[in-house]
């Protein structure tokens, strides 16, 4: 087995691991919603909780990390919603080489997120 291809799983298993249920959507204005799996890292904090993403969101322009390929379209505008709020991608996601995007995101105020066309939906429960 290659370094590349243990790599490859490894980083799968971290996300399947530390990843949080989210919505997608392409629109800035919330069109239509699909769910992904998200990991926030908040800038500044203690790297290993940065690989990790495992804390929550305490600022209002979290990165988050996400596979590609549940965003079809990603592009700056469009938007994430997570358990902390409603974010809007700051600028298009790069793919990196094992299929995972970084974005920087801004949260959406309130008032802001009211507008949208259709409302993100509700975040499922996690079984404990």
């Amino acid at each position: 087995m290659s370094i590349r291809s243990l790599r490859r799983e490894a980083r799968a298993e971290i996300h399947e691991t530390f990843s949080e249920p989210a919505f997608f959507s392409v629109t800035p204005t919330g069109d239509a919603w699909t769910g992904l799996t998200v990991r926030t890292v908040t800038r500044g904090r203690d790297p290993l909780q940065d690989v990790l993403g495992a804390f929550e969101v305490q600022t209002d322009d979290p990165v988050f990390i996400f596979r590609i390929a549940d965003a079809p379209g990603a592009e700056a505008g469009s938007l994430i919603s997570s358990d902390f709020g409603v974010f809007r991608l700051k600028h298009a996601p790069m793919a990196d080489r094992d299929g995972y995007a970084r974005a920087l995101a801004s949260r959406l105020r309130p008032q802001d997120a009211e507008t949208l066309t259709a409302q993100p939906p509700d975040i499922p429960e996690e079984d404990e």
